[in-house]
């Protein structure tokens, strides 16, 4: 390891990840990961606000919200990231190479210009605190800040006032403030659309006026190269859209271009430096129009399945760099628009959607519109689909076809193919806003207006309709029952819901609807148990039991740290979000197993098939998969007898990161620890029935001491029996005997220690994976029906199959 990963790893307290790995490209990746899919060329942290060239060109630097990201323009590479900014609202890149931003330090808006290598500050200024009435020259050395009805421009350097300029409507804050190429002009655009520029030095107005009609709204204005004209674009509710130019000598207004297509938001205008020409990145598109012809036409035009923010042209005219809504940036030939090699790949991430598919050799991205299909060994993209509009789209577990809204319904089409294969449609009002395919892929769910829906996917044929829509639902993975939630209220960051557990084929209700069937936050639903689900806040992560009507496990959490949490496939492990780290806890205990070390924002997607990597979004790469078991091949092959018992201990241990690590230990062992387990546990054998109705019958005997006797009895096989002994409880009209039997049905809960023992011990053999491994499984399944050793060893035989 380096010597930045030796003491990440000791900073965050865990196991050694091994030598550190290079991708296809060379570029180094952070200890425990194993691949990086797709490229790391131009990737944020977030969504680009503003994107610039240095100079030179050899450089190319973007804003986002909270943070600037310094790229090498001929790799793609990022070489620096400056963060500690509550806000950024404006980037500019000096003629010496710094950069000069309008940012929120905590409460106070400053000027602020930073070294671009280091990130050091060269100066520092307070201004008054309304971003929208700010601008920044194009160079960074000069500033305009109102202050009631005068625009003052300062000059940064020498901090003189070098024009104060009084626009025509003094008490409305402009929508749009910006600066000429050369800084000379201001241009101010109002409410109503009343435009006004303004010379900086002498206060002359070269151009006021109305655009366009009463009703029009300027969406984004930008002053040509040589700042002769003013170009804008024009948006009138259901009609096209329309980019102008003004000519500021003439005043005349001439129409360059009207949109068929309407349904677009505010982007990006990019004048050519030779004046022949405009760019416009606006939602889906990138285009050139020809300003020389008689009638402006689009001569070149890019179409992409996620939205494009912003662009930007290099010094010297040749190359277009476009930020897009998915915290990346492709660069392309100017002239041509054609995609040059260095650009970064189109993976979209922006969703924050994604699942293994085929075993895990592939993973599907999904989007609002689109989704696209990695190999998982190498990163590039073997499938993808996108078409503008507000379409959900969800892929089949087998990654052979996929599934996309329609106004009246869902149709699925196989992967590449533009004909549908089936169609689900109902009658009236109503539409999908969130689609499932089941673990297996046999069953389709839909939920929406129209309510929540199950279909059979091989033959089309309905199974089951609710009508209720103001409830959300959340499928089990094999599709035979959801929840349904419904929020009550909301205090501050934790929304309280009632949820109610149903079989929607049945059309009957399995748990729910009683005052006390409550939980806090959106809940995800444990891939195995029926009676388990994870609620999670920004402030409180918990597994809830809503057969019990308990929390099993509460874990509070910073405030507002919390941004994503799932299970691990085989539900044993919850991999969570939480400030600048991942965090994998025991989700029968919900203690920390240990810490993911994460140098920057990740946040994690889904889990492969086996359990044995996680993908997570981060921000020098689409994804990333983590090792998530450590890498075992850096333990010993063999243990000797002392270490396998001290290791077998701490596998019980209190601790769930010393488990943990021992857990891992023992499973890079299997010759070693496989003979050591048979032997130390045994398949589960069922009580005899007529004990257990005599233990049962016990629990109201007249002597305290026969009861407390049964009771002990009944501990020792709750774990065969709780099936029985809830049904006891529930008829029994003794309130002593229903107290009692409760006692005894605690022994079983999942975060109970001797539980948690089972569940461990299965899950260390389900990792040796070895022949022997299967067949100790195979016996362990083979057991008491219902008890947990069987259940849990049955559940691992089916996933290493």
């Amino acid at each position: 390891m380096t010597p930045a990963a030796v003491l990440l790893a000791c900073a965050v307290g865990i196991a050694d990840w091994g030598p550190v790995r290079l991708d296809a490209e060379g570029v180094p990746l952070p200890p425990g990961v194993v691949a990086r899919l797709g490229s790391s060329r131009f990737r944020s942290p977030g969504d680009l606000i503003d994107l610039r060239f240095t100079p030179d060109g050899r450089q190319l630097v973007g804003a986002t919200a909270r943070a600037v990201c310094v790229w090498d323009a001929r790799t793609g590479h990022r070489v620096a990231i400056h963060t500690g900014f509550r806000r950024i609202s404006h980037l500019a890149v000096r003629p010496d190479g710094s950069l000069a931003l309008i940012a929120a330090y905590g409460l106070e808006l400053r000027y602020v210009r930073l070294d671009r290598e280091t990130g050091r500050v060269l100066d520092s200024r307070k201004l008054n605190d309304d971003h929208d009435d700010l601008a920044l020259s194009a160079d960074g050395t000069r500033i305009a800040q109102r202050f009631g009805g005068l625009a003052k421009v300062i000059e940064i350097d020498s901090g003189k006032t070098v024009g104060d300029l009084r626009f025509s409507i003094s008490d409305i804050s402009p929508n749009h403030f910006a600066f000429s190429p050369d800084g000379k002009l201001l241009a101010a655009v109002f409410s109503h659309n009343w435009t006004e520029v303004r010379e900086v030095a002498t206060g002359n107005m070269p151009y006021s006026g109305t655009a366009g009609d009463a009703d029009s709204c300027v969406q984004e204005i930008a002053f040509a190269a040589d700042s002769r004209s003013l170009l804008r674009l024009l948006f009138v509710k259901d009609k096209p859209y329309r980019l102008e130019s003004i000519d500021l000598q003439t005043e005349k207004a001439t129409p360059l271009y009207s949109f068929e297509n309407t349904d677009r938001s505010r982007g990006g205008i990019v004048p050519s430096l030779d004046g022949k020409s405009v760019y416009l990145a606006a939602q889906y598109e990138v285009a050139r129009f020809e300003l020389v012809v008689k009638t402006p036409a689009i001569t070149h035009a890019i179409p992409y399945p996620t939205i494009v923010n912003r662009g930007v042209l290099s010094p010297d005219g040749k190359i277009l760099a476009v930020a897009l809504s998915t915290s990346g940036i492709s660069l392309y030939d100017a002239r041509a628009l054609a995609k040059l090699p260095q650009s970064s790949d189109d993976i979209v991430t922006r969703s924050e959607r994604g699942k293994f598919v085929a075993d895990g050799r592939r993973f599907a991205i999904l989007g609002v519109n689109s989704f696209q299909i990695l190999d998982s060994s190498t990163g590039t993209i073997v499938g993808r689909h996108g078409e503008p509009g507000e379409a959900l789209v969800e892929v089949h577990p087998d990654g052979s076809q996929f599934a996309r809204t329609t106004p009246k319904g869902v149709e699925v089409r196989k992967i590449g193919h533009e004909k549908a294969r089936l169609r689900f449609e109902w009658d009236g009002d109503g539409s999908a806003s969130r689609v499932f395919f089941s673990r297996d892929g046999s069953r389709f769910m839909t939920d929406g207006d129209s309510g929540y829906r199950v279909w059979d996917l091989p033959s089309g044929k309905p199974l089951a309709a609710v009508s209720n829509h103001l409830n959300r639902w959340y499928p089990s993975p094999d599709g035979s029952w959801a929840v349904s939630i419904r929020r009550l209220n909301s205090f501050d960051y934790d929304e309280e819901y009632t949820f109610h557990t149903v079989d929607p084929r049945a059309g009957i209700t399995l748990h729910g609807g009683s005052g006390n069937d409550r939980c806090f936050g959106i809940p995800v639903v444990h891939p195995f148990s029926r009676t388990a689900l994870l609620s999670a806040t920004s402030r409180v992560i918990g597994l809830f039991d809503f057969t019990e009507s308990r929390y099993t496990w509460q874990r509070p959490l910073s405030r507002s740290s919390l941004e994503s949490a799932i299970f691990s496939s085989d539900g044993r492990s919850i991999a969570i979000r939480q400030r600048r780290a991942m965090l994998l806890l025991e989700a029968a205990t919900g203690k920390l197993r240990y810490t993911i070390p994460s140098v920057e924002s990740q946040r994690p997607l889904a889990f492969t098939p086996d359990g044995k990597h996680l993908a997570a979004i981060g921000s020098t790469a689409p994804i990333y998969l983590w090792d998530v078991r450590g890498s075992l091949k850096n333990y010993p092959a063999k243990l000797d007898r002392p270490t396998t018992e001290s290791l077998w201990k701490d596998l019980c241990s209190d601790d769930a990161e010393t488990a943990f690590l021992a857990l891992q230990r023992l499973a890079a062992a299997p010759a070693t620890t496989l003979p050591f387990v048979r032997a130390a546990v045994r398949p589960a054998v069922a009580p005899d029935k007529e004990k257990v109705a005599a233990w049962i019958a016990a629990l109201d005997a007249p002597a305290f001491r026969d009861r407390e006797a049964a009771m002990k009895e009944l501990k020792t096989v709750a774990d065969t029996i709780a099936v029985e002994l809830r049904a006891a409880r529930d008829a029994t009209p003794s309130p002593e005997v229903h107290e009692r039997l409760n006692k005894v049905l605690a022994t079983t809960y999942p975060e109970t220690p001797e539980s948690v023992r089972r569940t461990r011990i299965v899950e260390l053999v389900e990792w040796c994976g070895t022949p022997d491994a299967k067949r100790l499984l195979a016996d362990w399944s083979a057991g008491a029906k219902g008890s947990l050793l069987a259940a849990e060893a049955k559940a691992a035989v089916a996933r290493l199959r």
